[in-house]
């Protein structure tokens, strides 16, 4: 189990964990959202440590600052990358996932990021305890679009989670319902919205790339995170 968790926290976050050997990637989706717990934590701890320091706004800020650099680094590279190859005007698979391995940005992606970005910080401002909350349903995402998915190429990251069990998602949503044991409203949102951005990253990324990436399942994260936030502020 412990081994399963490693290979979790190495593989969706930046957080160091003790090298691994004979890892089975597609079973460490079990603990994707205890990656979500530990991202939690750091944000209340930031929240706890600075909230009698600085404004709400530099608290907003330094909170996604220290989150991105530890959790969403990678899965907003995956966000930009699909940008820039759905949007992309060509009809070819092959050439859409070239552009999204490609390690330069377009201006497209730039400003799609950017505005992201700022989307984000104005919701964490106004309902700044869902930074609590989104990084576990965020995860979640993940292991649900890869479910309900197939890879869009043999070779990648995003290949490595295939084949791959569905009871491995049954386990990774039961304990989401065990490490948040209060304000089941909460959480029956969170799984909703987790497994309805799950559906639509799934259906965009067939019409474009017939299947999925690592960079989609990363992007996936971030719609889920943000439209987490966004429906706190509107119940």
């Amino acid at each position: 189990m412990f081994k399963d968790i490693f290979v979790a926290f190495g593989s969706i976050s930046k957080i160091p964990v003790p090298i691994v050997k004979n890892i089975n990637l597609k079973r460490s989706t079990i603990y994707f959202p205890l990656v979500g717990v530990l991202a939690s934590l750091i944000n209340y701890l930031t929240f706890f440590l600075l909230k009698n320091i600085l404004t709400l706004e530099q608290l907003s800020a330094s909170i996604m600052i220290i989150y991105y650099y530890l959790f969403q680094y990678f899965h907003f590279d995956g966000f930009v990358d699909i940008i820039d190859g759905f949007g992309a005007q060509i009809r070819s698979k092959e050439e859409r996932i070239k552009i999204m391995k490609d390690s330069r940005t377009g201006a497209f992606a730039l400003l799609f990021g950017i505005l992201y970005l700022i989307i984000y910080y104005s919701f964490l401002k106004e309902f700044i305890l869902g930074c609590f909350f989104a990084p576990i349903f965020s995860r979640l995402s993940m292991v649900y679009l890869i479910s309900i998915s197939k890879p869009a190429k043999k070779e990648g990251l995003g290949s490595l989670y295939f084949p791959f069990k569905k009871k491995y998602t049954f386990y990774s949503t039961l304990i989401t319902f065990l490490i948040i044991p209060f304000g089941y409203k909460f959480v029956i949102l969170g799984i909703l919205i987790a497994f309805f951005s799950a559906y639509i990253m799934k259906v965009n990324s067939y019409k474009k790339i017939n299947g999925i990436t690592g960079d989609v399942i990363g992007a996936t994260c971030l719609i889920s995170e943000i439209l987490y936030l966004i429906l706190l502020k509107f119940i």
